[in-house]
């Protein structure tokens, strides 16, 4: 290698050529005024312009260049990468694929005839940004998600959203906006052109099946099916069966559905004023009137209104019904208060009623608790009601009267009230049937002593002189099963013919009576005909106190009276105390088989093991549906109805030796007197007598209705009958015959010189 030395070399040498054959190393500059004109250059270090003949290739690494690069019309860049703005090229007029690091700007249109792919979204920044296709598709996988197409209706403006088939026109939906309607329109569906909700724009409402919302809010169905809104939350769940629907029923009734198991609940400036629990119960509140609380209890069918409530109804509270804690008032301020019970009964209750105006003042009529009912004329009582009847104050007028049964004669039994006692006014030590004290009540019994009497203690007030007394005097030690103290009443079958028994027709009675008794419990009352009883059970439930007790006793449609002659037709029993013969069977409360279990079925009373007594008065059998106050009869009359059953005859007063001679006699044989006797009312049958030796008077009885059952062995009868007859006995030194005129009034030929007495 040949070095070339520049230190050897003489400055501003011209005019020498060089020629360097190999390399030449130049430790230091080479400065050139000309040309340097090389060829298979590799590297080239120029500060200045390089001028190439051909062209600079770089094949490898990389070109350089501090400065710009200037490229002539001819040519071609060829480069792997850019770098720089690019604000400054011009002239392109196509481009396979530009990849920018920044935003590009594209000043001409930009046309993609492949697949345009926006990773990070695509905006258009400034102007309006125009898609000039029928169809824009955003697609996953095989098919499109999102395809907007061109609507139909050119005269709207729509978006449709269409399913998952490739060129679908029809199902899915689509956002329309009309123009001509001023609304928005959502569209699903087989038909994109039919809006199921519709927004109209100036009136701000929306509807849901229709295009003409007529509300904010409007839903319609074009069916006539329920048209309901349905509302859940994360709690009800979102089946059908949870949560609250509001529903306009296929009816046209509407319908609030509460699903869950709670209440409805209404407010107002949100405080609670109605609830619906889920029971069913509805409660209101509120403060107005001093209301707190109504509500309706579902399970008692009741509605409560609280204290100082009140119900208005009508214009300006015509009807009111007014409740103030203590007092109930009924208002009406207009027209008439009817109250109707067509078909019914109407029942005003209270211990006291009164009708008056409205102001108060004039009393119409009042109404008292087992007390009197009055009617006033201006304010001036003109009828009231007593424990005897009826007082009318002034003239009572009637038109006309009717009815079936009787004003008077209404009791159909006697001695109801005790006064009639032909035998004697007390027993004492009574221990067997059969005894008469009272005129027509008999005496049955068995175990204890007893006292029956004509007692002077009566109810206060209700215009009775006497009462039966029943007195135990002595008891047994335990009640056996045939033990029993019972008053009986019969009558005869005849009698009682108008109550129809054993037909329809059949007639009811009402019994009443007042009764007290010295210890509390349950006696019985039982009626008999022939082989059919009915009983009654009445209750004494405080000691020595006078009770009216009522018995409403109906006719007997199904069996007639046995006995419809003289002879027993009905029979009472008061059951006082009984034993088991007589207790143990059911109670007979209508009409039904005899059974002698039956007849004091229930009784509790026990004068049988305690002394004690019982007391009567007013009893009172009537004929109809009607308890009438006592009918109380003169004595006079009480006593020729009872002297059917018994009388008494007794020797007559004046010449005759009054303790001895009971009538005018004759003798009829050595050993005999026969004297003629007459009753004073004929007799129910023909009776049987009775002599009480020594007492010098014999009695005429009843039979089985009237009397004791026997004649004296001294005595004998013959041809008598229910008018009279004989009877006669062996004559002794007591005994004497006289003829005596007797009459009632004196005689115009009765003169001081008269034999006659002057009374008979």
């Amino acid at each position: 290698m040949s070095v070339l030395l520049t230190d050897k070399l003489q400055p501003r040498t011209t005019g020498i050529a060089i020629t360097v054959v190999g390399d030449m190393d130049v430790t230091g500059n080479i400065s050139v005024a000309g040309t340097v004109t090389y060829e298979d250059v590799t590297n080239v270090d120029s500060l200045g312009i390089i001028t190439a003949r051909s062209g600079i290739n770089v094949s490898g690494g990389q070109l350089l260049v501090g400065s710009n690069i200037k490229l002539g019309n001819a040519g071609v860049v060829t480069a792997t990468s850019f770098v720089g703005s690019g604000a400054n090229l011009t002239g392109v007029a196509s481009t396979d694929y530009i990849i920018t690091g920044t935003a590009a700007t594209f000043n001409n249109k930009v046309n993609i005839n492949s697949t345009l792919t926006a990773s990070e979204g695509l905006a258009v920044t400034a102007g309006v940004g125009t898609f000039d296709c029928d169809r824009v598709r955003i697609v996953r996988n095989a098919g499109p998600i999102l395809e907007l197409t061109t609507n139909a209706n050119t005269a709207d403006s729509s978006i449709h959203l269409l399913e998952g088939t490739a060129g679908s026109t029809t199902n899915g939906g689509a956002v329309v906006y009309s123009g001509a309607g001023n609304r928005l329109g959502i569209c699903c569906g087989t038909t994109l052109t039919t809006e199921k909700i519709s927004v109209l724009r100036d009136s701000v409402s929306v509807g849901v099946g229709t295009i003409n919302p007529a509300r904010h809010l409007h839903l319609h169905d074009q069916s006539s099916d329920t048209v309901q809104l349905h509302i859940t939350n994360s709690t009800t769940g979102v089946s059908g069966s949870d949560g609250v629907s509001f529903a306009l029923g296929s009816d046209e009734s509407l319908i609030i559905n509460q699903r869950e198991s709670n209440k409805i609940l209404l407010k107002t400036a949100d405080t609670d004023r109605v609830s619906i629990t889920s029971g069913g119960d509805v409660e209101l509140y509120g403060t107005a009137a001093g209301i707190t609380s109504a509500y309706w209890d579902a399970s008692a069918n009741i509605m409560y209104f609280k204290d100082k409530s009140y119900i208005y109804m009508g214009d300006g509270g015509d009807f009111r019904i007014k409740h103030d804690g203590t007092n109930t008032d009924l208002y009406n301020n207009t027209g008439w208060l009817n109250i109707n019970s067509a078909g019914g009964t109407l029942y005003l209750q209270g211990n006291y009623i009164a009708a008056q105006p409205s102001g108060g003042g004039d009393v119409y009529f009042t109404c008292t608790e087992d007390a009197a009912v009055n009617i006033y004329y201006d304010n001036s009582k003109k009828w009231e009601t007593t424990n005897q009847g009826t007082v009318t104050t002034g003239i009572s007028t009637a038109t006309d009267f009717s009815g079936d049964y009787p004003l008077s004669n209404r009791r159909i039994n006697m001695n109801g009230d005790f006064k009639v006692c032909q035998r004697a006014t007390s027993q004492a030590s009574i221990t067997s049937n059969g005894n008469y004290v009272w005129d027509r009540w008999s005496w049955s019994q068995n175990g204890a002593t007893v006292t029956l009497s004509q007692s002077t203690t009566v109810p206060t007030g209700k215009g009775f002189k006497y009462s039966g007394k029943m007195e135990t005097t002595s008891t047994v030690g335990s009640i056996a099963a045939g033990n029993t103290l019972t008053m009986n009443f019969a009558w005869e079958g005849q009698d009682l013919t108008r109550l129809k028994y054993g037909n329809a027709a059949a007639e009811s009675l009402r019994m009443s009576f007042y009764a007290r008794a010295s210890e509390t419990g349950v006696f019985v009352t039982t009626l008999k005909h022939g082989s059919r009883i009915i009983s009654k059970r009445h209750t004494i439930s405080s000691a020595d106190t006078w009770v009216k007790y009522y018995w409403e006793i109906p006719g007997d449609t199904s069996t007639a009276l046995t006995n419809t002659d003289n002879s027993n037709g009905m029979s009472l029993g008061i059951y006082i105390s009984s034993g088991s013969n007589t207790n143990s069977g059911g109670y007979m409360s209508s009409w039904g088989a005899y059974h002698a279990a039956h007849m004091a079925s229930g009784n509790t009373l026990d004068l049988l093991t305690n002394t004690g007594t019982f007391y009567i008065t007013g009893v009172q059998f009537e004929v109809g549906e009607t308890f009438t106050p006592y009918e109380h009869i003169s004595y006079g009359e009480e006593l020729a109805k009872c002297k059917r059953y018994y009388q008494t005859i007794t020797a007559p007063i004046g010449e005759m030796n009054a303790t001895e001679d009971i009538g005018i006699g004759y003798a009829t044989a050595s050993n005999e007197v026969q004297m003629r006797v007459s009753c004073s009312v004929e007799m129910r049958a023909t009776p049987s007598v009775e002599v009480t030796t020594g007492s010098n008077y014999f009695r005429i009885g009843g039979g089985n209705y009237g009397g004791d059952k026997y004649i004296s062995n001294s005595w004998a009868a013959n041809n008598l009958s229910p008018i009279g007859g004989n009877v006669y006995v062996a004559p002794d030194a007591n005994l004497s015959s006289y003829i005596c005129l007797l009459y009632t009034s004196p005689s115009p030929r009765d003169v001081e010189e008269s034999r006659m007495p002057s009374s008979a």
